[in-house]
């Protein structure tokens, strides 16, 4: 068991999942888990770090948020993240339906999937992977594609759905991560939800992985990361879709989304659809 730092904030239901959404990008090197749960009129935002959040990095995210007090926390040992992860409810996002391995198992050949974090990103629950879903789910209702790659695939939820919502084309899906901890437990969920045959996970820095250059163009590329990496990606990410594919994009809050066109659109994508969760913009993006 490992011992764990809880910071915990109470916040405004608009401020939320903003709140989070902070947590998640200043304590990355050193989150476990974080969550949200309304309490009354506001909500409880909890982050769970694996070793102490340092303080000026914790003054600096809280000076974003004006009036909001910040508690920090020391927890026995105990397996915290399983013990979240058991009152993680199903998620229905068009077709799909992700329930956790403290729920009975989904049936065989639905559009279910069954979905344990463990280190790795991607329940479900979180607004980014919800709009990857929907976007997967309109999509599916168009032509299959051929080649898909869930760039950055954390569980390999949107890999899976994807196999699931395209399992009578069976396409080629190739999931990768630069996490080899994260590439482990997708390939973990994979076996379990019986979809060894139609995906392949690796570990990858991107698409200087020859495996990812070799599969090249995608039909379809799934990107559910952060902007920053994004925006780096987006000349390559382009060179590596194929004519009258689509980038489904995502893990980027609204204020950055016209940063992530602007580059897109730079690279010869534009905007196709978009899916806006509150405060989560997925985009799909398609070339000229």
């Amino acid at each position: 068991m490992t011992r764990l730092w809880r910071v915990e904030v109470l916040a405004p239901a608009e401020q939320a999942e903003a709140v989070e959404a902070a947590f998640e990008a200043a304590f990355a090197d050193i989150l476990q888990a974080s969550s949200r749960m309304e309490r009354g009129k506001a909500w409880v935002v909890q982050a769970l770090c694996e070793a102490k959040p340092d303080v000026a990095r914790l003054k600096a995210l809280m000076a974003r948020f004006k009036g909001l007090a910040v508690e920090v926390a020391t927890l026995p040992d105990r397996d915290w993240v399983a013990e979240g992860l058991k009152h993680l409810p199903p998620v229905q996002a068009g077709r799909m339906r992700v329930v956790g391995g403290h729920h009975p198992p989904p049936r065989t050949g639905g559009n279910e999937l069954l979905i344990d974090a463990g280190p790795a990103f991607g329940t479900g629950q979180h607004a980014t992977t919800r709009g990857c879903l929907l976007a997967l789910d309109r999509l599916a209702r168009r032509k299959a594609p051929g080649r898909i790659l869930d760039l950055g695939c954390g569980t390999a939820v949107l890999a899976m759905a994807a196999a699931r919502l395209w399992r009578h084309r069976r396409p080629q899906i190739l999931a990768s991560d630069i996490d080899a901890a994260s590439v482990i437990e997708a390939r973990r969920n994979i076996a379990r939800n019986r979809l060894g045959d139609a995906i392949e996970a690796v570990a990858a820095d991107g698409f200087r992985h020859p495996r990812l250059r070799a599969a090249a163009p995608y039909d379809l590329i799934l990107a559910n990361i952060l902007a920053l990496p994004l925006v780096r990606l987006a000349p390559t990410l382009s060179r590596h879709l194929a004519p009258g594919g689509v980038a489904v994009l995502s893990g980027l809050l609204e204020e950055q989304e016209p940063a992530v066109r602007n580059a897109y659109r730079a690279a010869g994508l534009i905007l196709l659809g978009r899916f806006r969760l509150p405060g989560w913009p997925t985009l799909l993006l398609g070339r000229r």
